[in-house]
Formats: C-alpha cells, structure tokens, sequence
C-alpha cells in the first residue's frame, strides 16, 4: 500500500535539529515544502527510474512518498547520505511486504511485531534500524551491512541496493519469499565480501555481472530456482572461499576455473 497523508512542516532549531511546527511555512534551513520535494526528487531520480515513482502500485512510489510525507525524521536533501539510505531501505521494505516482517516492522503496520532494536521506518537514525550503529553501519553513518534474514520477506529483492556502495555484507537468507532475478550491479559494490539470499525462490540465471564482484569472499545461492549455468567467468573470483549453489536448476558442466 502507498502511505498517505500531507507532509509535516518542519523549521530548523539553534542546533540545526528539524522541530515540528504545524504553523511553519519553510524547512531544512528555509525550504519551502516544495523545494524540499524537488530536491529529494533531484537525488531519488539518481537511483530509481522516473516512471517507477510516479506509479502508484509500485514499492518505489511508495518509498518515495514515505520519504516526502511520512518519513518522522523529514530529512533535509543536503543530508544526501541519509536521504538515499532511507529511501533504499524503506524500498526494500515497500517490495518485501514489510508489515508481515516477524520482527522490527514499521511503527504504523496494523500490527505490531517484536523487535529488541529501532524499527524500520522508524524515526530514529537508518544505522539503528533492526540492529545498533556500530554494527550496522561505518563510522561515517554509511550502511555497511543489510541483514534481515529468516524475517518472512515476501516480494523482489529492489535492484536499487547496488547503490549503497558502502556494503560489505547482504544477508536475506531464509526467507523463503524473495523471488525474480538477482539484480545486475552487485559488481558496483567494491566492498561486498558476502551476499546471502539462500532457501528464497529467486529465478533465472546467476547475472555475468555478479562474478565481477571480486571481493566477494562467501556466495550464498542454494535453496532457490535459479537456472543456465555457471560461467566460466567465476575464475575471476579469487578471494572467493564460499560458492553455494545446491538445490536450483542450474545445468551444464562445471567449469575448470572454479
């Protein structure tokens, strides 16, 4: 569903801190609610494509209207590290069905499951959303870590992830729910060490652009219906220590380079 409602009005303290005021008429240091979108929409553009947002049943729409309207914290488009993280997140979390999540769903889901840490979509800063800052994320506030596994996530996974170019490790493992393709530019993640997405149902061929991902160190796949074959191109995967991809549909011969 696409979350609705008008946006909050929001002025900036002496501590540069965004207070709600419902009488104000500017934001993010003199901002008018407009310009705010505008600008979110300038960096948003950069990650999802144009038609994605303006659809209505799309998890982007839905995301990006989170972002604008919902969103407690109402970020401030100069904060771009923060703006892109929450939108991705909050993406995943549109394209996943994340009011079914078994733990940490968003404070406004009809209902409410448990969570020991900060919920997703929550007001408190992305780094602490289902886990704490120092694990999620790198000393710069940069998300180094997506880990939502065995959470019951039901939907595709939103090739957007590939532009939080700060992640090293992708653990969506056990959930049974996940399907369609891996998404191309993983490759673009020159931190990445590992990608778990086992016992899902994601779908076609393993993309060539995923085994330029030479940082990866553990490759997680089995358990799902992926088909073709592994490309010889897995040579080029040298720090590669694990390769799991039991239990698909995958055929041909094993190439010698692995």
């Amino acid at each position: 569903s696409v979350p609705s409602g008008s946006p909050t009005q929001i002025v900036v303290d002496g501590a540069g801190k965004p207070t709600s005021n419902a009488n104000a008429t500017t934001l993010c240091n003199g901002l008018t609610a407009d310009q705010r979108q505008g600008s979110l929409y300038e960096l948003i553009r950069g990650i999802s494509d144009e038609t994605k947002l303006f659809g209505d049943t799309t998890p982007q729409h839905a995301a990006f209207q989170w972002l604008l309207k919902e969103d407690p914290a109402q970020v401030c488009p100069e904060d771009v590290v923060s703006v892109e993280q929450r939108y991705i997140l909050s993406l995943l979390y549109f394209s996943t069905n994340g009011d079914d999540w078994l733990t940490c769903n968003r404070p406004e889901a009809p209902e409410l499951k448990p969570c020991s840490f900060s919920r997703y979509l929550s007001a408190d800063d992305e780094c602490l959303w289902m886990g704490t800052a120092s694990a999620n994320c790198n000393g710069d506030g940069t998300l180094r870590i997506i880990s939502v596994a065995e959470n019951n996530l039901n939907g595709t996974l939103p090739s957007e992830i590939t532009s939080l170019r700060a992640l090293e490790h992708i653990d969506l493992a056990s959930n049974f729910g996940i399907r369609g393709p891996i998404p191309d530019g993983l490759d673009n993640l020159d931190k990445l060490v590992s990608f778990d997405i086992d016992w899902n149902q994601m779908s076609g061929a393993i993309p060539e652009s995923l085994y330029d991902a030479v940082g990866l160190v553990a490759l997680d796949l089995n358990n799902n219906k992926l088909t073709s074959s592994i490309s010889t191109s897995i040579g080029k995967m040298t720090n590669l220590r694990i390769f799991q991809v039991d239990k698909n549909r995958l055929g041909g011969k094993i190439p010698s380079e692995i």
